[in-house]
Parts: structure tokens; C-alpha cells; sequence
């Protein structure tokens, strides 16, 4: 949410620059393999690379023609769980295969596990909001706190919105 649909919104306000978002927590396949077990099959971790890219390209699959037209042929192909990951065959001999799963471990996890944020106990995206260039620093702030409400209500009602750091205060406070 925070990336496809907050961070457009805003950014559509107007005196709004740069909108920047941190500690998100995108969802990834983890492979540790063991090497050796790689090794014993005659691979390289090369080659294991190699098979994971091939059946993981999501992309035309081909086309179907005729006199009058043409038609591109598509498939959802893209693999998106450890199970999934885990029974990609790696070779087949004698009637055996060898699959990914076989090889090590592989893991639902996230894309970066060393990023995140959290607020009040609970996973967060942060967003930061820079003005633009020539812009009024207090206008702006009003502005895109004025459309803090109507964003909230478009969430679903999982998905909280609180504004932690507002640096307007010291600026009003001076003045």
C-alpha cells in the first residue's frame, strides 16, 4: 500500500517533491544450498542459477496465427513459494530426479532481512515526504496532512496511517 498507492498520492500533492518510503518488507524465496550435495551431481552452483532463471521467466510463451491475426500466448509461470521453489527438478537419471529441496533448505522470507521498520510493535512502511524546490514548507506540510484523512479511508481497515515526526512544530514555533 504503501508503495502503490501512498506514495503516489502524495506525491501528487501539490509543494510535494521527493516522497521516499522505507522498511518495507517484501516477501522472498531464500536457497541456502549445500555445496557439496550440488557438487555430488555433477553441477555447479552456476548451474543450479542457470535452471532457477529458466523456469522462473515470466514472459511470452509463443503465438498462435492464422490468415487474419495473430495472438501472443501468455502464462502466469512465475514461481512464488518455497514449495514451489523446492520441487524444480535439477537432473533426472535412472528414473530419479534430483530437486532443489533436495539440495539445501528453501524458505519463505523477505527480500532484505536486515531493512525494516516497525511501529507500536507492528511491521511499518515509513514515508518520507520532501518538499518541493520553491515551495512553502508549512503550505505543504498543511496540504498533505489535510489529505491524511481521505488517504486513510481508502485503506482497508487493517492497514493503519499515523504521522510520527512532523519538523514544521520548531519552524511555527519560531515564527
Amino acid at each position: 500500500y504503501v508503495e502503490n498507492f501512498l506514495t503516489p498520492e502524495i506525491s501528487r500533492v501539490e509543494g510535494v517533491g521527493l516522497v521516499d518510503y522505507h522498511g518495507r518488507q517484501k516477501p522472498a524465496v531464500r536457497i541456502q544450498l549445500d555445496p557439496g550435495k550440488v557438487a555430488a551431481l555433477g553441477l555447479t552452483l552456476e548451474d543450479v542459477r542457470q535452471r532457477i532463471g529458466e523456469l522462473t521467466v515470466n514472459g511470452p510463451k509463443g503465438t498462435l496465427s492464422s490468415a487474419r491475426q495473430t495472438v501472443t500466448l501468455d502464462a502466469n509461470d512465475q514461481l512464488k513459494d518455497a514449495a514451489e521453489f523446492s520441487a524444480i527438478t535439477l537432473v533426472s537419471r535412472n528414473g530419479a530426479s534430483s530437486r532443489l529441496g533436495d539440495m539445501g533448505q528453501v524458505v519463505n522470507g523477505r527480500e532484505d532481512v536486515k531493512r525494516g521498520a516497525w511501529v507500536q510493535h507492528h511491521q511499518a512502511g515509513m514515508i518520507d515526504v520532501h518538499k518541493q524546490v520553491g515551495f512553502n514548507l508549512n503550505a505543504t506540510v498543511g496540504k498533505v496532512r489535510a489529505r491524511m484523512p481521505a488517504l486513510q479511508r481508502d485503506l482497508p481497515a487493517s492497514v493503519h496511517m499515523w504521522l510520527l515526526v512532523d519538523r514544521t512544530k520548531a519552524i511555527r514555533a519560531a515564527l
